[in-house]
Order: structure tokens, then sequence, then C-alpha cells
């Protein structure tokens, strides 16, 4: 029985802070982070879920049978169970003591998360009982959809995620790759109860979940939280040991959307959108041949780092490139770098707004696909860049609710914060280059935005 079995609890000394971070563990496999942050009175709690808008394909844990849900499903239980009738005393509780739960589907995790300096472990219990005991009803599911088509009804595009929207549309067939994470309407008005309740007992499972909380406890305080978070689980999963067969206890399985390295849907695009601006969006799209890639979660993070950090080298905002084209009119400030790698895909976004974008996107995917042809690399920028990037890391933990939010996306793939502050110094050498050696012109995707004024 659960009750007779203790957490397991072990420590770890963390390289960066020099902190001892605390690790709690529940028969069921659900997880406790204690990461603290000492002289603040703020106090930051983060409930995992590391399944995202991604993963729309799952092995059923009680039958073994495949499911694929639709996109949009996993944004919909997330609002279902932040609006649930049935958990309106909770939600009320809440409110009194002044904390706001905040949810988020982010594309591969999921996160509920607060922060206050009061009535910090009430919060906690509250947030676990919100989110763990929810019971969705017909009802509840009718009255959110309601919510969620007026919602999306009158919601105004952001003309640069239309832009975004349309060039992933050019790179990709699989759709789950570029719908947004609310998926769109139509989707909204077909998801039903049992779809909904399928993916809650599948990917809000113990096995799967970690708890991050981060702030400034003293011994008892922090072992009365523990003990009452061991009860609550206790009693949540009481049945978890007794009467279920051993299926039922395996984690979750879902599998990750994958292009199976189909070349882009359509090399370039033109839109003309009611923006004072033109803007360019240049893309890259890495093939996949063998569909998902199986990432470690220090791989997945060193692979977006390096890719990232290349790409500002060789023409962010500080080298040769960018000031060559900045002198010459075609690019300016707006310029922006996004490398975006998962376990199913990656592709590089380069995004700016110019008068002449066309020829400014052009002449900038010439000079990148060049440069990564020769392998260029220069060691003085790069050690440059990757110092400004992991100083800009250290000065967000100066904040208990962004270390939080940090923390939550890092354990979402199974690392800790100071597993990402070590990678910073293994990005160094020529062969980092190798990580964009996708970007050629037979995987270029542009989006060309000519923008006019409203008449």
């Amino acid at each position: 029985m659960p009750d007779q079995i203790s957490m397991i609890r072990y420590d770890r000394k963390d390289r960066v802070t020099g902190e001892i971070v605390r690790f709690y563990q529940h028969p069921t496999g659900f997880r406790i982070d204690f990461v603290p942050k000492r002289a603040y009175s703020n106090k930051f709690a983060g409930l995992v879920i590391p399944f995202g808008a991604d993963q729309l394909s799952y092995t059923d844990r009680t039958s073994g049978e495949p499911v694929d849900i639709l996109a949009g499903t996993p944004f919909f239980l997330k609002e279902a169970l932040l609006h649930m009738d049935g958990q309106k005393e909770t939600l009320g509780r809440l409110a009194d003591m002044g904390i706001q739960i905040e949810g988020r589907v982010h594309r591969t995790y999921t996160t509920y998360s607060f922060s206050t300096v009061d009535d910090f472990e009430e919060g906690v219990l509250g947030l676990l009982s919100l989110i763990l005991e929810g019971v969705l009803t017909t009802d509840s599911v009718e009255l959110e959809r309601d919510r969620l088509r007026t919602d999306l009804l009158l919601e105004e595009e952001v003309l640069t995620e239309v832009g975004q929207e349309v060039l992933l549309r050019g790179m990709y067939e699989n759709r789950a790759i570029y719908l947004p994470e609310e998926g769109p309407l139509e989707n909204i008005m077909q998801i039903d109860r049992t779809s909904l309740e399928n993916y809650y007992r599948n990917a809000y499972h113990p096995r799967a979940m970690t708890l991050v909380i981060v702030g400034s406890f003293d011994g008892e305080k922090e072992q009365a939280l523990i003990d009452r978070i061991k009860t609550f689980l206790d009693a949540l999963y009481r049945d978890y040991f007794d009467g279920q067969s051993k299926t039922n206890r395996v984690g979750p399985m879902f599998k990750f959307p994958s292009d199976y390295g189909k070349a882009p849907v359509l090399a370039k695009q033109r839109l003309e959108l009611p923006s004072k601006v033109s803007a360019f969006y240049l893309g890259y799209k890495k093939p996949y041949p063998e569909g998902a890639k199986s990432y470690g979660g220090r791989e997945l993070i060193y692979a977006r780092l390096a890719g990232a950090l290349v790409t500002e080298m060789l023409i962010g905002e500080g080298s040769n490139c960018f000031e060559e084209f900045y002198e010459q009119g075609l690019i300016d400030e707006s310029l922006s770098i996004h490398y975006y790698v998962e376990q199913g895909y990656s592709h590089l976004v380069i995004r700016g707004d110019s008068k002449q974008e066309e020829r400014a996107a052009e002449l900038l995917a010439d000079r990148l696909e060049e440069y990564i042809r020769l392998g260029a690399y220069e060691k003085k920028r790069m050690q440059e860049i990757s110092r400004a990037k992991m100083g800009v890391f250290l000065r967000q933990m100066d904040d208990v609710k962004t270390l939080g939010a940090m923390v939550a996306n890092l354990r979402s793939y199974r690392l800790e914060f100071s597993d990402y502050a070590s990678l910073f110094n293994q990005i160094t050498g020529r062969d980092l280059v190798e990580e964009l050696s996708f970007v050629k012109e037979e995987n270029r995707v542009l989006v060309l935005v000519h923008g006019h004024d409203k008449r």
C-alpha cells in the first residue's frame, strides 16, 4: 500500500549556485523538485506534464491500442480543468488567497503554475486538487467549447504569427507541426468528452508528472509540505498498486510528429498584409528521413543552443554580414533568429523587416548557405555570444517566477537547470557548424510579406 511506503529523497549540489537541490519521489513515480532560492519571500510552484500540442498520437496505457487525437485537445483539456464547474470551490479558495493558476500548453509540454508570498502550502494543495482531481462532465465540456469558440472568433490575427504559420505550412505536410497550440476552430467543435478523458488519463499520469517548487524554506516547513503532498497523492492514487493490472501502471507512451524527410511543400510565397512594414521569413527545414529522432534531453538542448549560437555568430547583429547588409539598408535591428529542435522535426527561422524584403532575404540566404558550406567559424565572436547568453541565463535566476518557469521547462526534458548551464562550456569548436549542415537551397522556404496601410 502506498501509505506504507515513504517518499524517496535524494540531494544534489547544484553546480551553478552551490545550493543543495532536493528531489522527492512518490511510490507512483510522481516527482517533486525543491530548488532553493534564499532571501526571497516569493515562492513558485509549477506542475509539469511532459506532453503538449505536438504529441497527438499515443498508445493507450490500459488497452494498448494506438490513439490519434485532434490538434487542440491538450489545450481544450487545460482550459476545461481551469474553468470546471465542479472545481468552483477550489478556485474560489485560491482566489481568496490571491492565487491565480496559470496554465500553458507548449509544443512538447504543459504547465500549471503560480507564485505567491503568503499561503503557499495551501496554494500547492489547491493546485494539485484543481488539476489532478478534475471530473469532466458533458455540461462542463460544452460550456468550455462555447467559451473557446467565442474567444477564437474574437481573437485578432497577429501579423507576425500569420507570416510564421505560412512559412511552416510551406515546410511541412504534417499539420500537427504547424497548427497553433489551441488548434483550429473546426477541431474545437469536434473534440468530445471521451477523447478528453482518455487523453487526461494517459498524459496526466503520476509517473510522468513533476511538481517544481522554488523558494526559501526551512527544514520543518519543507517536510510539512512534503507530508501533506504525500497524503494527498496516497489518497488520489490509492488503487495504483492494488486491483489494477500492471499495464495500467506503465507511464505514458506518446509519439512525436515528423514529416519523414519530405521536401518543403512551397519554396516561395508572397503575402499582402495590412501592415505598415514589409518583412521576410526565411526558413530551412532539416530532413528526418527515418521519422522522429530519439534525442536525449541534453542532446536536444545542445542542438538548439548550438544552432542558434552559430547562426547568431554568422549573420546576427554585430557580425560582418549584418553590418554590411545594415549599411545597405537591407536589414535592421528587427532581425531575429530562432532554431527549433524537437524529436521529430527541426527548422531554422530568420525574420526581419525590410523595405527590400525579397532582395534582403535572398542575399542573406546565399551568404548563410555559403558560410555553412565553407564551415565558417569565428572563435572569438562565438565566445562573446556564448558568454552573453550565459549572462542572460544567470540574471534570469534572480527572479523566482522566471527561475521556476525555466526549471519547469527543463524538467519536461528530465534536465536540471545546472545541466543547461554546463552546456555553454561545451559549445566550442568548428564542428558546431555541422549542426546547420541542412542549411541548403533545397531545404529553403521563403515567405515575403508586402505591407500596406489599411484603407
